[in-house]
């Protein structure tokens, strides 16, 4: 996501969403607005997400904000679960707009890797992590699937075509 920020044009056409979650920022992580529990469930009950999920003992949200982004035509970018993927092109066919899915992924022994390199989950949760990777499937969004098995510049490179295209 940093590459594909940092290599596509700065003019308003493109916006990547911050999610909100329940977990502090980290150095390593990706930029995303921080909060408690409590705040989250506040904000969600108050309609400030589009789009709320849970994973690994965490709250997801996407501000609704990004709606109007979709709206006025703006390419809205946002790292979503795949739990979610129905919902959300429900929601851009509500708003009718164009969807495109892309799911980004990479070899099991790569996958492993990585995720150990992390940090941010035990052998037991990575297991479970890797044994629930599926191929996503839609029925209104354009699918593209990214191996990203190689270099950051590679697979961030086939993510701006694909969102350049979306």
């Amino acid at each position: 996501m940093d590459y594909a920020r940092a290599h596509l044009p700065q003019d308003g056409s493109f916006h990547f969403v911050r999610r909100m979650i329940t977990r502090p920022v980290q150095a390593q992580s990706e930029d995303h607005d921080s909060c408690s529990l409590d705040e989250f469930e506040t904000a969600q009950k108050a309609g400030a997400f589009a789009l709320v999920w849970q994973s690994h003992g965490l709250h997801y949200g996407l501000p609704v904000s990004m709606i109007a982004d979709m709206q006025r035509g703006v390419t809205v970018i946002a790292n979503i679960s795949r739990t979610k993927v129905e919902e959300a092109e429900a929601l851009a066919k509500t708003h009718r707009c164009r969807a495109t899915l892309v799911t980004i992924t990479a070899s099991p022994d790569i996958l492993l890797s990585r995720l150990t390199a992390r940090g941010r989950e035990n052998a037991q949760d990575i297991a479970a992590r890797l044994k629930r990777e599926a191929p996503c499937t839609t029925h209104y969004a354009r699918a593209v699937t990214i191996l990203n098995d190689s270099s950051v510049e590679e697979a961030g490179q086939a993510l701006v075509e694909a969102i350049k295209t979306a």
